[in-house]
This record gives C-alpha cells, sequence and structure tokens, in this order.
C-alpha cells in the first residue's frame, strides 16, 4: 500500500503538458506528434488534468493523464537561435535577451512581448518543454 502512495505522488510530481503551454502557438501552425502521425495543432481544451487536442490532419483526440506521452509538440530548442537570425527579424537592440546562454524560461520574463511572439511563430521552445520530455525537437522527427 505504502508503494502504491509513492507512485501517485510520483506522478502528480510529473509535469503534464496543459493549455497553458500550447495555447500561445495556436496562431502559428504548430506540428503535433502522435504516435507516428504528425499533425497541424487546430484547438485544444483541458478539463482537470485531461488535454484534449484536435489537430487539421485528423488526429483528434485527448491525452490522458495516465498516458501523458500520447501527444507531443515539434518544437525548436532555444539553442537554434542565431544571432542573424534575429538580426533579420529586426532584434539588434535586444539580442542580449537570448545571448544570454539560453537560460530557459527566467530570461522570457525580461524578453520584449514581440520578441516573445516572434519566438512563438517560429515555434521555439521558450517554456523548457523538449528538456522536460514534453516536447520533440525538430531534429528528432524523421
Amino acid at each position: 500500500m505504502n508503494k502504491k502512495t509513492n507512485t501517485e505522488s510520483e506522478n502528480l510530481a510529473k509535469p503534464l503538458l496543459t493549455t497553458v503551454f500550447l495555447a500561445p502557438y495556436l496562431p502559428y501552425g504548430l506540428k503535433i506528434k502522435y504516435r507516428e502521425h504528425i499533425g497541424i495543432l487546430l484547438k485544444l481544451w483541458q478539463d482537470k488534468d485531461t488535454l484534449y487536442i484536435n489537430c487539421i490532419n485528423g488526429i483528434g483526440t485527448f491525452v490522458n493523464p495516465t498516458y501523458p506521452n500520447e501527444f507531443k509538440p515539434i518544437l525548436k530548442p532555444i539553442s537554434d537561435l542565431t544571432r542573424p537570425e534575429l538580426e533579420d527579424a529586426e532584434f539588434r537592440y535586444y539580442i542580449d535577451y537570448l545571448t544570454y546562454e539560453n537560460q530557459g524560461v527566467e530570461w522570457t520574463l525580461r524578453a520584449p512581448y514581440d520578441m516573445i511572439v516572434y519566438l512563438l511563430s517560429q515555434h521555439y521552445d521558450i517554456y523548457g518543454l523538449i528538456e522536460k520530455g514534453l516536447a520533440i525537437s525538430i531534429h528528432d522527427v524523421e
């Protein structure tokens, strides 16, 4: 019985993919991998711990908290972001935010809003989802 309690508490401590992480990408055609299928995120909603995802290519089902790895967004690691890309996107004056050794979510709290919108539109992993095992790097998709 004690072993079951440990398992339940461990499950509660595991990070889950939620609408908080995916909703900002909705306007930008984010790709989602479901098993061997890839679709484009169309809509999502959440009911407690169950995340419902609907994709354009017909993948439309839910992520049950018992099986959290069924759906994964396909994102670019922040480490892929280059100085020339930022300069081309006219962020010359804000490059220091991202050349800050890519320190994860903390730098996004100081980055200008238009830069965050740009990163979302280009499908960069601004929430550290790849590291948490909640997303797949674009480099790992065949």
